[in-house]
């Protein structure tokens, strides 16, 4: 039975896993696991199969090398804009300045 999960809940998967754990056992214990991506899905053996990592030493140590090798697809919302952020002036390369109230958003670059 396939098991779908969402990246919010990786950890919660990861983290019933027995550490250290190779590479090769991470296949096994996520063979049944797809995750969810805002605009798709893969399974996380597919992942797993990008990785270059030997051994993984904690759920954390895991779950960093999965998120970094997701496609972009994973992240944000179907649709979401790829382009200029509302209400942020973006005219000037050297600096990122907020049309709100709260002014500077970062100071700019000489």
């Amino acid at each position: 039975m396939t098991r779908e999960v969402r990246l919010n809940e990786l950890d919660e998967v990861l983290e019933g896993l027995p550490y250290p754990i190779s590479r090769k056992n991470v296949r096994e214990e996520l063979d049944d696991v797809v995750l969810v991506y805002a605009d798709g899905e893969e399974a996380a053996t597919d992942i797993v199969d990008r990785s270059e990592e030997d051994v993984f030493d904690d759920p954390a140590d895991l779950q960093t090398e999965i998120l970094n090798l997701l496609p972009t697809e994973a992240v944000g919302e179907p649709g979401q804009s790829e382009g200029r952020a509302e209400g942020f002036d973006t005219t000037d390369v050297g600096s990122a300045t907020s049309s709100h109230e709260s002014g500077r958003l970062c100071p700019s670059v000489a």
